[in-house]
């Protein structure tokens, strides 16, 4: 919705956080003002606060991963671009392969294997930091 009334996806961003904070933090006072039942205690405006304060702490605790495997990444993708490296090598795959597209695929798997050899442990260096945590 913001998107389309062409906001920048920063400021889309906060305000879809400042609506989930919102959402949390009145998600259990309607539930228990809607349902007057009596047989279902789902918390007050209180409760709300502590699930916004665990949630907060579960994701900054699940982040420290993923934010040393992108600096890791960045590291590595940052010392090829400085250093020149990534157009030697492309380069070297276009003198190989020729001008044919099959080959200079094949090429290109081949270098992305020794290059993930010298990288240990994560395999692909920069494709997905997400998956290196275990």
């Amino acid at each position: 919705c913001l998107m389309i009334e062409r906001l920048s996806p920063g400021l889309s961003a906060f305000w879809g956080s400042v609506m989930l904070v919102f959402i949390l933090l009145t998600q259990r006072p309607l539930l228990s003002l809607l349902r007057k039942d009596g047989g279902h205690e789902h918390g007050t405006f209180t409760d709300g606060v502590v699930d916004l304060r665990e949630g907060l702490i579960a994701g900054a605790r699940n982040m420290i991963g993923i934010g040393i495997a992108t600096a890791a990444a960045g590291i590595i993708v940052g010392a090829v671009s400085q250093t020149g490296v990534g157009l030697v090598l492309a380069d070297l795959v276009e003198l190989l392969s020729m001008g044919n597209l099959l080959l200079m695929l094949l090429l290109t798997a081949f270098l992305s294997l020794i290059s993930a050899w010298a990288c240990r442990p994560p395999p692909t260096t920069s494709s997905c930091p997400a998956c290196w945590r275990r």
